[in-house]
């Protein structure tokens, strides 16, 4: 047993072997209260050391909150007799039920229902095993539901092992752009999709039992996603069957496009093997292998390929599938076999291009078979399977699980009161920096519930930044980036006092970054550590004397990680060249100076500056820039940090850094293909012309935490910002399809 770990007799008396807690760091006991379930289990997850096992005792776990995790090597377990329960019924923050972005979780024998958006949502993470989870919504087929109850994305050496799960809207697994996949032994009824590998590399698939979806078991491969190409899949001994349920994905959405009764679906993707499954009683399509094409979309991506092949099916058993075809297979039917009222089990549409590898069809029984011959405009679609009776290649299984290594301890300890680091001259809350501590501002800030900061940067002594004109900057060991959110009392009369909300601490030791929080008191006299997050009730007067009362939402350090994690390594967002090269006040007799050549000044880099006047800035987004400057500053500043490569929404291809140039990464026409309810029945992410008509602008005006934009951590919508960007998008020329 790793030396951390403590016996769970130590940690709560009454816990059992029939629990399976005998091992557990840390045993945890459901509240009646939704804030004191998501403090207790988010204070676990963010004090957890890598090797920690969090438990949770039998019981119902009301949550109003998502719970984040990002500490590697964790295991979070649910009593192995049963009856552990996370329920987010009535959830008021955050996306997701639970967000992950850790190597080696582990979540183990309990259930998820309710959340807002997706149940269980893991990003790039490696050595990931999920067991014995349920996830369901208890209000049955509805839009509203989440849109994915199992979802890593962008990770890696993936199990996912008897689970279960109900009433997704978009798919119930479903693993995007990741690579070494198990999913095993599991059931997955009434989502519209059962199972979906998308985009993804190396998969088995097998003892699955999908019924009643709309769709039992896609294997896409789709345009416009950082990672190209879906390609062997192994897809075996599953039962699919009667999965004939009426769609609820949101309109829109890949999976609103799917023909209700569809057992197995190839679209586009390449290498894979689908063998020895049972198919029954799927009423449009039981086996298909279809091309991108025949979908009708568009797509403007170079890098694309929008044909299956060197697919091999083989030894599935068939039986009353494509009896009564809806949707676009029944249009299709209508073509081939105009007033015929069924179709063929396998429906292959025919599409290659030259020199190809062939998808092969062979030893399915007598189940009947079409080629539709879809790129020659049907002329000569066929149903002898005779020439496709090809052998295929098989693949390798993939092991059951995936070995793990354990990461070292964290070294640097926090300290619990803010005031102990000593980094304010005087009374902690004057904010008056003490010497070595350099104030500063940013040229565009992030929106967050309209709080004001402050910000201060101090460097260990000698220490010097690794200069970058354009990109971010490398500090020395032992940096601390500190940054303090508030409220004037009134807008109007700043010396009438300010309210301190919270302290956050950036803090670089042995070449990582940690974050912390500190939590202001009511006398605003010392700020103390806060791990869980919390829900202030703030009210203030704005610039034209309004009162306003907001709920500010204090985020979680997990959270915090999450929305500075750049290829899962947190990363500082504001002080960068293109932030900084602004005026700011220190006092000087000679008035504002510009504050990189004031770092400059103080030896603070490790290379001369060049002029300043040459260096990029961002433009402040309600300052008098030309439009398409400030606005490009927003998004850069409140959404480039998840919406760039390696940011918490990379998965998505959805760009809004300054670097981006290509209309379809900026979202100009581009369908969003995992928005869920997030889409609001909408098409594009950025309709030219058409604010109203854009996703982004849907998503940014809300404050529901299923669609709002951006997820963390405000309450509140930012409606200048939100007219910012929609002014913009006035301007741009074009139509989309």
């Amino acid at each position: 047993m790793r030396g951390l770990l403590v016996s769970c007799a130590l940690v709560a008396a009454g816990c059992g072997d029939a629990d399976g807690f005998g091992d557990c760091t840390v045993v945890l006991t459901p509240a009646a209260d939704a804030d004191q379930n998501h403090d207790t289990i988010q204070t676990a997850f963010g004090d957890a050391q890598p090797g920690a096992r969090i438990c949770l005792r039998p019981g119902t776990y009301q949550l109003h909150d998502e719970l984040a995790l990002t500490t590697a090597d964790v295991e979070v377990r649910g009593s192995l007799r049963g009856g552990t329960v996370l329920d987010f019924a009535g959830q008021l923050r955050g996306a997701n039920g639970l967000s992950v972005s850790a190597d080696g979780f582990r979540l183990w024998a309990l259930t998820i229902k309710n959340t807002a958006g997706d149940a269980v949502r893991i990003s790039k993470s490696t050595g990931v095993t999920l067991r014995e989870v349920q996830i369901t919504w208890d209000a049955g087929r509805s839009p509203a539901n989440g849109a994915y109850g199992l979802y890593p994305t962008e990770s890696s050496e993936v199990v996912i092992d008897r689970c279960r799960v109900s009433y997704a809207s978009d798919a119930g697994i479903y693993v995007g752009q990741s690579s070494r996949i198990v999913v095993r032994d599991s059931e997955v009824l009434r989502n519209v999709a059962g199972i979906e590998i998308e985009n993804s590399v190396d998969a088995d698939v097998y003892g699955n039992f999908a019924h009643d979806n709309t769709a039992g078991i896609l294997v896409l491969n789709l345009p416009n996603l950082p990672q190209k190409n879906c390609r062997r899949v192994d897809v075996h001994d599953n039962l699919i069957a009667d999965n004939n349920g009426e769609s609820f994905a949101a309109p829109g959405s890949i999976v609103s496009g799917l023909p209700r009764g569809t057992g197995v679906l190839v679209l586009a993707s390449d290498d894979n093997e689908i063998h020895d499954n049972r198919i029954d009683r799927n009423e449009s399509i039981g086996l298909g292998v279809l091309s991108y094409l025949i979908t009708g979309n568009a797509t403007d991506d170079p890098d694309y390929e929008p044909y299956p092949e060197g697919n091999y099916l083989h030894d599935n058993h068939l039986a009353g599938n494509g009896t009564d075809p809806h949707d676009i297979a029944a249009t299709l039917l209508a073509v081939v076999t105009p007033g015929g009222d069924q179709a063929e089990q396998i429906l292959w549409d025919g599409a290659v291009k030259p020199d190809s590898a062939r998808n092969c069809f062979a030893a399915n029984g007598d189940a009947s078979f079409r080629d539709l011959d879809f790129q020659n405009g049907y002329q000569h679609s066929t149903t002898d399977p005779a020439p496709f009776a090809c052998v295929g290649v098989s693949l390798p299984r993939l092991p059951n699980d995936f070995p793990q290594a354990t990461p070292p301890a964290r070294t640097f300890q926090p300290l619990d009161q803010l005031s102990a680091y000593h980094y304010f001259a005087g009374a902690p809350a004057l904010q008056l920096p003490a010497a070595g501590v350099v104030p500063f501002d940013v040229n565009a800030a992030l929106f967050a519930d309209g709080a004001a900061k402050l910000r201060f940067l101090v460097l260990p002594p000698g220490g010097k930044i690794a200069f970058d004109a354009t990109g971010r900057w490398q500090f020395p060991d032992g940096t601390v980036l500190i940054k303090t959110f508030y409220f004037d009392l009134d807008a109007r009369t700043p010396s009438a006092g300010r309210r301190l909300l919270e302290t956050r601490l950036e803090v670089f030791r042995d070449g990582e970054w940690t974050l912390y929080t500190y939590l202001w008191d009511d006398a605003q006299t010392e700020a103390t550590r806060l791990v869980p997050g919390r829900t202030l009730a703030v009210t203030h007067l704005d610039a034209s004397g309004q009162t306003i009362s907001l709920d500010y939402r204090v985020p979680s350090s997990d959270q915090c990680k999450t929305c500075h994690a750049q290829s899962r390594v947190s990363v500082p967002l504001g002080p960068r060249t293109r932030q900084l090269n602004r005026a700011f006040d220190y006092g000087s007799p000679l008035g504002p100076e510009n504050q990189l050549e004031h770092l400059a000044a103080l030896g603070a880099f490790d290379r001369p500056l060049p002029p300043v006047a040459t260096l990029d800035r961002l433009s402040d987004p309600a300052g008098t820039d030309p439009l398409e400057t400030r606005a490009r500053s927003y998004l850069e500043a409140n959404c480039a940090h998840c919406h760039a490569a390696g940011g918490a929404a990379s998965s998505t291809s959805l760009r809004l850094n300054l670097e981006t140039t290509l209309a379809i990464d900026l979202g100009i026409c581009r369908s969003p293909n995992a928005a869920g309810p997030g889409a609001g029945q909408l098409l594009y992410d950025i309709v030219p012309g058409k604010p109203d008509e854009s996703i982004v602008l849907f998503r940014m005006r809300s404050t529901e935490p299923e669609i709002k934009m951006p997820q963390l951590p405000s309450t509140t919508a930012d409606t200048a910002g939100a007219d910012l960007i929609a002014a913009w998008v006035a301007t741009l020329p074009g139509t989309c399809p």
